[in-house]
């Protein structure tokens, strides 16, 4: 919030605005107001992930797999490459269901020794992640701080697969943003979501990973065990993946449509 009024002091100064481009973030409804307030007859057009037209991206000049050998996050923290590596990197916040890593981490602990939890982030929920993670005895999750932005390929490159876990009602009809990304990466992604979703109902569609149903934590492990045993399958469904992101997610295709409609509202 102290953000949003800090950069208030900065619309403030621009008198010849077109168009104002506000953009997805968890106050929406304070910046809509002081924008609505500075750009009193500026169209404005507020883009809100998760009900879009044009979808989140990655970006291609910057966004590639990193070799293990050459990433950067494993470099910084000198991170053994032996095991592996099922990872979650992101905001520890409210949409995120750290009790479905927990779950997990405890299940794939009775499974199989050699595969590691791995969680990348900051956020509200953290230190009770952290907590109940310790109170379990899990020490198959290993923590680590929120990366900078220029690391994030290297951060989805040093893992195997990507565990997204969402709370029920968070899906809806969008993707999170980290799936393209990761699909850039060549990570394979195993979802937890609800079933329903046309979110995961894509990923079966186009063979290019793992959907397992939000309440399905049993599956959920399995999922995880059957991706460290079946490398060459994991390896067909990241290259449709990367095929997918390519055509649906790229910031070429996503800024060009961007900037169209952009300029529809402005001459509107």
């Amino acid at each position: 919030m102290k953000y949003h009024w800090d950069s208030y002091k900065t619309w403030k100064k621009v008198k010849d605005a077109d168009v104002v481009y506000l953009q997805s973030n968890p106050t929406i409804y304070i910046p809509i107001w002081h924008v609505k307030h500075t750009f009193k007859k500026t169209p404005i057009v507020c883009s809100i992930y998760d009900v879009y037209v044009v979808p989140a991206w990655y970006d291609v000049k910057t966004t590639s797999e990193r070799p293990k050998s050459e990433n950067r996050f494993i470099q910084k923290y000198n991170i053994s490459t032996d095991k592996f590596v099922c990872q979650y990197a992101g905001s520890l916040g409210y949409v995120f269901n750290y009790k479905t890593i927990l779950e997990l981490a405890e299940r794939l602990q009775k499974k199989d020794n050699d595969i590691l939890v791995e969680v990348i982030g900051d956020g509200p929920i953290k230190d009770t992640f952290v907590k109940e993670a310790q109170e379990r005895g899990l020490d198959n999750i290993a923590f680590y701080p929120l990366q900078p932005v220029s690391i994030v390929p290297d951060v989805y490159s040093a893992c195997d697969v990507e565990i997204i876990p969402l709370k029920k009602g968070v899906i809806g009809n969008g993707t999170p943003s980290k799936a393209p990304i990761l699909m850039a990466c060549k990570r394979l992604i195993i979802n937890s979501v609800e079933a329903w979703s046309k979110y995961s109902k894509s990923f079966k569609d186009n063979d290019m990973g793992l959907s397992i149903d939000i309440d399905d934590l049993d599956g959920l492990a399995d999922a995880v065990c059957w991706a460290k045993n079946n490398p060459q399958r994991v390896k067909e469904m990241t290259e449709n993946a990367y095929t997918f992101v390519c055509e649906h997610f790229s910031s070429t295709k996503s800024l060009e449509t961007l900037s169209e409609m952009l300029k529809k509202y402005a001459v509107s």
